[in-house]
């Protein structure tokens, strides 16, 4: 037995269900707590055979190589070692709840005492952006050679830990006081640890989406309404230090509320939010009173540093609920509106809509920053969407067959309405597939026309579900679910000016209904300001004037825009072998890098086929095997060297950006003309812009830039294969 008490430990499986997946590897490290400081004893790894394919996804996000599988043992051959080692100590690991499930599933016997580090950075970390290991290491500056091998990870944890107990010794008294007092409340394995007398840690880390880069001090012309600004990293910068210069209150639309925060911790503008995002701090000590579970004493805790620690308290934006805590944020917001003081305010594109419609800071001119994402944040923003797997999941809520939960007095008529629902969207399905061979949707018009019987059965099965939606919304007091039942019925409705169609995606059917002209909509909003000014950074002419047409403004006001280079991209033409071109290229270009491929599967297909050997190269990582959009978009800002495969329209989506110093485009992206929303498109604008299709790519592709450059505009290469 080792004299140590706690022991690091993390496990990599060949996926996520214990009940069907198995252990990978193992790897852990004893070690004690001192006031001066952690001691770390043994440190053990083993690389383990399980008895089912382990799926290439799995072998690229560890690293682990088929050759060490082979090689390896059984873990049942290690059942007795493990018991021997782990049953008296107590385990310390980031988010163990699945890492605890596998031992146990294997047999090992465990103490039962768990220390999770993630519930200690989660409320002495308030604020930071991402909770996952990786990212944190790179926060504090901590190695993290081996990510996602079971040792590198145990001994990050600890190190983790040790920056967790350091940052607590640092709180002002009166906080650690108030933690004390929500911690006596509840059982937590690791309160005895914020006991210890650490040297007091530095809080602050290296942010990977933080700028990196000192804010230019150069202000840009103003004059005409439509401001073109080739220096895209500042340009939301630039415009507030322009608009600080003159006389006239402005209000600054930008996309992202975080940029919005960015700017008005930078002492730029004052931001403005929407109600959902400003706090109620009469609220929260109301719900600090009457807190009880584990979750609601954590959460606490999380605010309680937010609010005495923070920069500001208006706003609950810049809290991380994306992982814990989200489920409570009713009962901190809601906050009273005050109006903005300042000269320059700021606020994003949703907030926009609500301080327009409300008739909000309408003393102010509007400065809309980057005219493309504001149409397609109109155009997109205002689509209607129903689908599958959605109203299985509100149904759900109110009583689920899977796992018993919810209202059991209800169960017989959820369980009638699933029914419902799949015949439903059965029928759908089907309809779609006879009337549609070459693509995955279809207009709701043509449907009508082309497969008439079914269409009439499919109105009549939309009627009977309502009705049981109705039904059940009313019982279960559910507002959800009417809601439902009301949106089914308007999307069998003619309605001017809306586009309706259904799509089929991996494992769902979904059914939109979106305007196609968004002018009148966008001027209403513009309608109680006294004045618009209109600004672009990487932008095409052509596509400048498309836009400011669809917002309703003269596209006259583009004419004097002229037709700059803005984009310094090569034509490189492809020879016989595609990906082994693509690898030329990649092994002399400059990283961090990114390619974009034409489809999923193309990028599936490239990242099995590869993966082992640009893993030697690159931090490497894939859509769809590599975490979320925005989690691979935080880590590949991390390293120098990443190297991120995707297609466009993953990296459109995103919230955040992914500086890169080259970008590879396997073809350039292009818009599906055989959309119903695009073919509308088409019909509306064909006589004036003839050549829309083209316009259209060229924003899409345009948005790729933006997502993927930083100060500089990357470099950028299209593949064109020959002919």
């Amino acid at each position: 037995m080792s004299e140590f008490k706690y022991c690091s430990i993390d496990l990599e499986f060949t996926g996520f269900d214990p009940e069907v997946e198995q252990i990978l590897e193992i790897g852990f490290a004893f070690f004690d707590i001192t006031d001066d400081g952690i001691v770390i004893g043994e440190k053990w790894s083993q690389v383990f055979r399980p008895s089912i394919e382990v799926h290439q996804k799995i072998l690229g996000l560890t690293g682990i190589s088929q050759e060490e599988i082979d090689v390896a043992p059984d873990v049942s051959e290690y059942r007795d070692f493990l018991s021997e080692k782990l049953q008296d100590k107590i385990l310390v690991a980031h988010n163990p709840v699945l890492d605890v499930k596998f031992l146990q599933q294997a047999g090992v016997v465990l103490s039962g005492k768990v220390i999770d580090t993630l519930e200690l950075v989660q409320f002495l970390l308030p604020t930071h952006h991402s909770y996952n290991l990786e990212n944190l290491m790179h926060y504090f500056a901590i190695k993290h050679e081996d990510s996602h091998r079971a040792l590198g990870d145990a001994l990050s944890t600890i190190y983790l830990l040790e920056k967790m107990l350091g940052i607590h010794a640092a709180l002002p008294q009166e906080v650690k006081t108030e933690l004390r007092s929500v911690l006596n409340r509840g059982e937590f394995q690791w309160k005895s640890l914020l006991e210890y007398n650490f040297k007091p840690a530095d809080s602050s880390g290296r942010d990977s989406l933080s700028h990196g880069e000192e804010t230019d001090d150069s202000i840009i012309s103003f004059s005409e309404q439509i401001i073109v600004d080739e220096n895209h990293f500042l340009h939301e910068s630039r415009i507030a230090k322009t608009l600080q210069n003159q006389t006239q209150k402005s209000l600054m639309i930008i996309s992202d509320k975080q940029e919005v925060l960015r700017l008005w911790k930078d002492g730029l503008v004052e931001g403005v939010f929407e109600a959902s995002d400003l706090y109620n701090d009469e609220s929260f000590n109301e719900f600090l009173d009457s807190a009880t579970t584990s979750e609601e004493l954590r959460f606490c805790m999380k605010i309680i540093v937010w609010r005495k620690t923070n920069w500001q308290t208006k706003s609950v934006l810049d809290l991380n609920l994306s992982f814990f805590g989200g489920q409570f944020k009713n009962y901190i917001v809601d906050g009273k509106y005050e109006a903005s003081r300042s000269l320059v305010a700021a606020c994003d594109y949703q907030t926009f809509l609500e301080l327009a419609s409300s008739k909000l800071e309408t003393d102010r001119q509007l400065v809309i920053c980057d005219v493309q994402r504001f149409e397609r944040f109109l155009t997109f923003g205002s689509r209607e969407w129903l689908s599958w797997n959605s109203f299985n999941f509100i149904v759900k809520s109110i009583y689920n067959p899977e796992t018993g939960f919810g209202q059991v007095n209800l169960k017989t008529k959820v369980m009638d309405t699933l029914s419902s629902i799949d015949l439903f969207f059965g029928l759908v399905q089907i309809m779609l597939r006879l009337s549609s061979k070459q693509t995955d949707y279809i207009a709701l018009s043509d449907l009508e026309v082309l497969q008439p019987v079914y269409y009439r059965r499919l109105v009549s099965a939309a009627k009977h579900l309502s009705e049981k939606l109705s039904s059940l919304g009313d019982n279960a007091v559910h507002h959800r679910v009417g809601e439902l039942a009301v949106e089914l019925n308007k999307f069998f409705e003619l309605e001017e000016n809306q586009v309706k169609w259904v799509e089929l995606t991996d494992g769902n059917v979904v059914m939109h209904s979106q305007p196609i002209e968004i002018a009148e909509l966008a001027q209403g909003y513009f309608a109680n300001y006294s004045g618009v000014k209109l600004t672009e950074t990487v932008s095409d002419p052509k596509l400048l004037f498309y836009l400011v047409e669809r917002l309703g403004f003269n596209p006259e006001i583009v004419s004097d825009i002229t037709n700059s280079k803005y984009l310094d991209y090569e034509q490189v033409n492809l020879v016989e072998h595609q990906a082994d071109e693509v690898k030329a290229l990649i092994q002399t270009e400059q990283a961090p890098a990114v390619i974009i491929f034409p489809s999923p599967a193309d990028t599936k297909s490239f990242y099995k086929e590869h993966f082992l050997e640009l893993k030697e190269q690159y931090k490497l990582f894939g859509q769809d095997y590599s975490g979320s959009g925005n989690k691979i978009f935080r880590n590949f800002r991390i390293s120098d060297n990443s190297l991120l495969l995707a297609t466009s329209h993953f990296v459109n989506k995103q919230k955040y950006t992914a500086p890169a110093s080259t970008v590879i485009f396997l073809e350039k992206p292009k818009v599906d003309l055989n959309q119903p929303y695009y073919q509308a498109l088409s019909k509306i604008y064909e006589e004036k812009y003839p050549n829309l299709p083209e316009i259209l790519s060229t924003g899409e592709f345009i948005l790729n830039i933006k997502q993927l450059s930083g100060k500089n505009l990357p470099r950028i290469i299209i593949l064109n294969k020959k002919n």
